[in-house]
Parts: structure tokens; C-alpha cells; sequence
């Protein structure tokens, strides 16, 4: 599914039911951003894409390409994709360790991450289960802020007053977030293993 960080914020603001003196737009953003860049490696992106070989060992790899999981080689005429063994992979380059494959497709597969949205309305695609991830680590992260004293001066007295909260709640909030959060990572599907 698709989600914005305006989406995702609304959500994080009505589960810490916040106030703007307790956490501003800037660091429930923050918060986010931080959660979305952290989802990688136990939540992933696959991508898969094709380069003309040339005469090697080393082979130019696609532009942004990291991860790699697997190196098929799909020869002129073919439509069957045979994984390579033994390749290494470097900065831009990998070295393939085949013989005579200049001019075939190399086919490559890598996982990747998420980056922080430049915008509020940047749409990210992640699943359902990436999403409450996200969420409770940006709750986590909130509430660690609020108890390390960055925030305790002005936004934890206005939590306490409006909410009637007392440390020792929080304290029991953030232990069962933690275990809520350990145990969805737990059931996430691990890394695709490395074909070599």
C-alpha cells in the first residue's frame, strides 16, 4: 500500500494522542524519518534488472545496486535465466568469474531500503505489516525523547498535567511497545539468501 509521511503522522499523533507542546510536525517527522530509513533489512524492497555483459571479469553492475542476492546470465536467444556462481560484489562493479558472455544479459537482483520522503506528500509502497513497524518505532522513539529529558521541561510536565500520565505508565507503555515490535520482527520473511 501507498502512504505519505502526512498519512503516517496523523496516525503517529492520534496513537500518542499529542499535543503541539509536547511534539512538533518537525520531530514527529523526524521520528518517522528515522523509523522509515530503519525498516531495511528486516523489511525490503526486491528490484531486478538487466545489463548487457561485457568482456569482464568485471561487469558494470545497474546504477544504485546493492544487496545482491543473485547474478543470472540469460544467453543470446534464450529465455531461460541460469544463476552465476562465485561473482563478488564491489562498488559499481562485480566480478563474474564466466567465460565468453560478452554480449548476453546479465540479470541482476538486489534488496533495498527506504529513504526519508523529501516531501509530506511523497507516496512510499510498503505492506501493512512495514507500516506498524514504522509506527511503533516512531512511538518508541517519541516517548524515549520525552523520558531522556530533551523534552521533559516543557513537554512532559504538559503531558503529565493534560493526561494525568506518570513516568512509571510511560515506562510500562515503552516495555510493551518494545515487546509488541520484537515480536512483529520475529514473523517478518528474512533476507533472500545469496545465490553464489
Amino acid at each position: 500500500m501507498s502512504y505519505t509521511r502526512t498519512q503516517l503522522r496523523a496516525a503517529l499523533e492520534n496513537r500518542l494522542n499529542a499535543v503541539s507542546t509536547v511534539w512538533s510536525s518537525g520531530d514527529l517527522n523526524g521520528f518517522i524519518d528515522d523509523a522509515i530509513e530503519g525498516l531495511y533489512p528486516s523489511f525490503y524492497k526486491r528490484n531486478v534488472s538487466t545489463t548487457t555483459a561485457g568482456v569482464g571479469p568485471s561487469q558494470t553492475m545497474p546504477a544504485t545496486t546493492r544487496n545482491l542476492y543473485m547474478v543470472g546470465l540469460q544467453r543470446v536467444g534464450s529465455n531461460r535465466v541460469r544463476p552465476l556462481r562465485n561473482w563478488v560484489e564491489g562498488q559499481g562493479t562485480a566480478i563474474i568469474p564466466k567465460a565468453n558472455i560478452s554480449g548476453a544479459t546479465l540479470v541482476w537482483a538486489w534488496t533495498s531500503g527506504w529513504t526519508a520522503p523529501a516531501t509530506d506528500i511523497v507516496a512510499m509502497d510498503i505492506v501493512p505489516e512495514a507500516r506498524e513497524v514504522l509506527l511503533l518505532r516512531a512511538e518508541i522513539a517519541a516517548f524515549e525523547e520525552l523520558l531522556s529529558g530533551k523534552l521533559q521541561a516543557g513537554g512532559y510536565g504538559a503531558v503529565q498535567l493534560r493526561q494525568m500520565i506518570t513516568e512509571d505508565e510511560v515506562v510500562n507503555a515503552l516495555q510493551a511497545k518494545h515487546a509488541s515490535l520484537q515480536d512483529r520482527l520475529d514473523r517478518v520473511i528474512p533476507l533472500p539468501e545469496v545465490i553464489r
